[in-house]
């Protein structure tokens, strides 16, 4: 009787050591799991690089993609596009997400300015401030559809290309520095909350002001973005000597070689039917 009264209290005991106190515990493994996982992304990427990726794909192609995504339609529609124009310009605004596997190949095999990534990365961005100032001039300077066209594309140049090395080279880090998924959630938690927030502005400015808030808007993650990349902050070495330029790593794989020319040769031919050829050439786009 005695070791069956030891034995309930034991369990009783037991039991009471699991309770937990009124409005304790539930919050701190929540707590605990996200300081966790901001601990993990700063010793896998170091907090520049993170940084980078804050500005990449919460700024760049979460908030500022959504916003100049937004405003193509009405600045069309203020130029009076028919709606095999719109349709072809939007074509024409996307080509550089279909050179990806072209720009890939390059920043890989030929160094810009002495660097693999960082020389492609400033480019594209003086290239989207370029083309954002003339978006915003568009109205002053009576461009046409297919300018406004070109100049859509020129910002998603920036967008395609910081997506592309910033993915390559997030990858690497985790490859060689044994991270898990965790940076694959942060990635697309930026991208959705960007998004997210990209729309909320464009429901207070798009029916009362128009585009051209939405491509104001854009301007300082363009320059912030290419700030962070002049300055350096996607880690990499410089290409020095001979062995700058990778021909052994451009032979080893011909097939994708060969097809990622043949996706920049099909984007660019789209573009140039649109643009240069006449209502026929169109016509032959829209079809293909």
């Amino acid at each position: 009787m005695t070791g069956g009264r030891a034995a309930t209290g034991m369990a009783i005991d037991e039991h009471a050591d699991l309770r937990l106190p009124c409005g304790k515990g539930p919050a701190a493994p929540t707590s605990n799991h996200f300081y966790g996982l901001v601990q993990t992304l700063r010793l896998t990427f170091g907090d520049r690089f993170l940084g980078f990726l804050l500005v990449t794909f919460l700024g760049l192609k979460g908030l500022s993609y959504t916003l100049i995504q937004t405003a193509m339609l009405p600045m069309f529609k203020e130029l009076h596009a028919s709606g095999d124009e719109f349709q072809l310009a939007s074509m024409v605004a996307q080509i550089p997400w279909a050179m990806k596997g072209f720009v890939g190949v390059l920043s890989d095999c030929f160094p810009l300015c002495g660097y693999h990534k960082r020389g492609y990365l400033v480019c594209s961005s003086i290239l989207a401030l370029l083309g954002c100032i003339g978006l915003m001039a568009s109205r002053l300077l009576n461009f046409g559809v297919w300018v406004v066209a070109l100049l859509f594309c020129l910002m998603s140049v920036q967008y395609s290309t910081f997506d592309l090395l910033s993915e390559g080279k997030y990858t690497e880090l985790m490859q060689k520095r044994g991270g898990g998924s965790e940076a694959v959630t942060f990635v697309w938690v930026c991208i959705n909350v960007g998004g997210l927030v990209g729309s909320l502005v464009t429901l207070g400015f798009i029916d009362m002001s128009g585009p051209q808030p939405l491509l104001k808007l854009a301007v300082p993650f363009t320059v912030l973005a290419l700030l962070l990349a002049w300055r350096g902050d996607l880690p990499e070495e410089r290409a020095r000597g001979r062995g700058a330029v990778q021909w052994a790593k451009l032979m080893s794989e011909p097939k994708l070689f060969a097809l990622a020319c043949c996706m920049a040769v099909g984007a660019l031919t789209v573009a140039i039917s649109a643009t240069v050829l006449g209502s026929e050439g169109q016509l032959a786009v829209v079809l293909s």
